[in-house]
């Protein structure tokens, strides 16, 4: 697998499947930006100290001040605020009920670095990373239980996509995880689809290329067009011709 160009994940894909990341970073593959910024601050849940709430945003006045405040808004929802010496880290919006809706998380005190949103539940359906100093999304994950992410997707600095992974898209062979990557100008980079072998405590073991796999030059012409079968080749699309063991079950039935 380390002989075809395809997606780096980063931080949160590469937890997530983490034997193929760790062949994409051996095979030297480009992303959109090795660094992510670091959102830190709340990551949803009830902070420690809120008790019944308040409104005690003056706290932040205090030159240096670190910890929380509070702040009820006009419809009930609480905004609570987290510093570390004078610093804004983050803004959580909780609900009446005590369950996170958004979060705002900051750096060098004013500039956004993310955003999060929660389900009605309280558990995170989406993260979002800006490129410093812009509204430009860097990076969106999507959560499925508030914890894995299910789909990543990466920006190029102008805008354009640069890879997105989507986890465990039902089809009738099962399960596969599909992998696209783009250029800076818009046009395909790659298409690589792999389905993934766990063992009896839910950790990755396998993972084998299923499906058509394609690689394009930046004209948006294709180089490499295959179809593969537990990570075999069985088709060539640019020679229109069955390949490997296929072919040689196609030529033994003629």
């Amino acid at each position: 697998m380390s002989s075809r160009k395809t997606v780096i994940w980063l931080a949160a894909i590469g937890t997530t499947f983490p034997m193929l990341a760790a062949a994409l970073l051996l095979a030297g593959c480009g992303s959109t930006s090795p660094t992510l910024p670091q959102l830190t601050g709340n990551q949803g849940g009830l902070l420690p100290g809120m008790t019944a709430p308040r409104d005690d945003s003056a706290k932040a006045e205090t030159p240096g001040y670190s910890g929380l405040t509070q702040q009820i808004l006009p419809d009930g929802h609480i905004l609570v605020r987290e510093y570390v010496n004078g610093q804004r880290l983050s803004e959580t919006t909780f609900s009446s009920l005590r369950l996170p809706l958004s979060a705002v998380y900051y750096i060098n005190d004013g500039i956004v670095a993310g955003t999060a949103q929660y389900g009605p539940d309280g558990k995170m359906t989406q993260r979002t990373y800006f490129y410093l100093g812009s509204k430009k999304p860097q990076r969106v994950e999507e959560y499925s239980d508030g914890v894995n992410v299910s789909k990543s997707t990466d920006y190029w600095p102008n805008g354009n996509l640069s890879s997105m992974i989507e986890k465990d898209i039902p089809t009738a062979g099962g399960p596969i995880t599909r992998l696209q990557e783009w250029y800076p100008n818009g046009e395909p980079k790659t298409l690589t689809q792999v389905s993934v072998e766990r063992n009896a405590q839910g950790q990755i073991i396998n993972e084998l290329r299923q499906g058509r796999q394609t690689t394009w030059n930046e004209a948006g012409i294709a180089t490499q067009d295959m179809e593969y079968k537990n990570d075999a080749p069985v088709y060539d699309y640019m020679k229109k011709k069955p390949i490997g063991a296929e072919a040689a079950s196609t030529a033994s039935t003629n």
